[in-house]
């Protein structure tokens, strides 16, 4: 996915508290201190290799080795310059454990999660995840919004042979969220995912191919429980902000429904240059489809649709010394993005009279989008042991291109977001006697250009009308 920060920096104040629990065999049963050379951390676990950070669960059998973590974490927020579906003030805290083990010859991992996210004065969403589809579906009062999420991950890798290693990754969580302010909304979200992967090793390179499936179902119920002053409106958008306003009578309620199947597929290939240097490559592909209907009154109708087709590829150079790590790692990450309107009409229902039906004719690209997105990363470790390192120096660059096209025939409203970010970071570690603290501090430089809402009409066409509206004022 590309994600697209604004160019002007936010104006919020932050606080984000992390406590990280780290403890071995021998701390629980002594209570001494550890030898520095136990001490590991997930950073380093991941940075040695590339199949670490991939997609193929063959590649856990890279790892070599054992640490589980218990971690917490609390982020507050709160400001004037925000997303439009942010809340104006954000408490969000979490716990998980996350774990690598290597038995004999099995190499595995598990993670275990919970967060909790509490935002004030929260509107133009009433999705579990915004951000994740063009056909996003609101109200415009702002209210209390809660929404608390369980997560849990595994995976296996086992030798087959000493060439041959099979793996499996599986996850699942589920999401539950709610807002008590006319109109009211509650939304359940939960995701499946399972992945497949073969890795064959030989001297002068691995190679490895993974597949991927997802489900992801969400349903959203939204009511109007009692009188309000104010007319208040059930927005239901389709990219760039255009809309379908819905006013809610009292004691009105409807569920929306959103179905996805994501499908995919990856090929890993690591060069072993040298003992010390190696060229790790994935390439992946990934076709996702939602549909969405409409639940109320007995009834269930057709909404909308949208396929998203994308391409990723991920590449880690790596060079291993006997006090210094360095990597260098590229991404791109490129898709197109398809979103349909249905066609139909109410036509009456033989037999029984005044009662209608809607009949379906075919669907239209109403919405269109394409994204461009391409990193390259330094990163250097000043180690203490293989696991464990004093100091971690990175510095990188990423460009985003991202284009979105709405279409009401015969005219056109068009979004471009160009974006280049700089930076540079360092996390300098020290020990103490049961447990290690991190500090990072990062430096950054963001530059980007574009239109925010350029609209084109054929020649000699004069278009004022249409059936959507758009709501400018929520426009990136």
């Amino acid at each position: 996915m590309c994600n697209f920060k604004k160019t002007t920096m936010k104006n919020i104040k932050r606080l984000i508290a992390a406590l990280p629990l780290l403890l071995s065999a021998g701390m629980l049963a002594a209570q001494e201190a550890v030898p520095e050379d136990n001490y590991y951390s997930m950073e380093r676990i991941r940075s040695k290799s590339g199949w670490m950070t991939s997609s193929n669960a063959a590649g856990l059998e890279a790892n070599s080795a054992d640490l589980s973590i218990v971690e917490g974490f609390w982020n507050y927020e709160k400001g004037g310059l925000r997303d439009v579906w942010d809340g104006t003030k954000n408490n969000f805290f979490g716990v998980y454990t996350e774990s690598y083990r290597k038995l004999n010859k099995l190499s595995l991992y598990g993670k275990l999660g919970f967060d909790y996210l509490y935002e004030n004065d929260k509107a133009w969403s009433s999705m579990t995840y915004p951000g994740s589809t063009p056909m996003l579906i609101s109200d415009n009062i702002p209210g209390q919004h809660r929404r608390e999420r369980y997560s849990v991950a595994a995976g296996i890798s086992i030798p087959v042979g000493d060439r041959v290693s099979l793996g499996v990754n599986g996850e699942y969580n589920t999401v539950s969220a709610i807002k008590r302010r006319d109109i009211r909304s509650q939304s359940l979200d939960s995701r499946l995912n399972i992945s497949p992967g073969i890795m064959v090793k030989t001297k002068p390179v691995n190679l490895g191919l993974s597949l991927s499936y997802s489900y992801e179902g969400e349903t959203v119920e939204l009511g109007r429980e009692g009188s309000m002053a104010n007319m208040s409106f059930v927005y239901e958008f389709k990219g760039l902000w255009f809309s379908k306003p819905q006013s809610y009578s009292v004691n009105t309620h409807k569920a929306r429904r959103f179905d996805t199947n994501v499908y995919g597929g990856a090929v890993q290939a690591e060069f072993n240059i040298s003992p010390s240097v190696k060229f790790f490559n994935e390439g992946g592909i990934k076709y996702l489809s939602q549909e969405q209907s409409l639940k109320g009154d007995g009834v269930e109708n057709k909404f909308g649709s949208y396929d998203k087709l994308g391409y990723t590829y991920n590449g880690l150079i790596s060079f291993k010394g006997s006090r210094m790590d360095h990597y260098i790692k590229l991404n791109a990450d490129f898709f197109d993005l398809n979103l349909y309107s249905d066609i139909f009409t109410l036509q009456p229902v033989p037999g029984i009279s005044g009662s209608t039906e809607m009949t379906y004719f075919g669907k239209v690209r109403s919405y269109y989008e394409s994204c461009m997105q391409l990193g390259a990363e330094y990163q250097f470790y000043k180690k203490r042991n293989e696991w464990n390192s004093s100091l971690i120096v990175k510095a990188g660059v990423n460009y985003l291109d991202w284009d979105k096209t709405c279409t009401a025939y015969p005219a056109k409203w068009m979004q471009n977001i160009k974006s280049t970010y700089m930076y540079v970071s360092a996390t300098p570690n020290f020990l103490t006697k049961n447990g290690m603290i991190d500090v990072t501090v990062e430096v950054g430089y963001r530059t980007g250009s574009g239109t925010s809402n350029e609209k084109s009409v054929g020649e000699g066409v004069d278009v004022e009308f249409s059936t959507l509206v758009q709501n400018t004022e929520l426009l990136e």
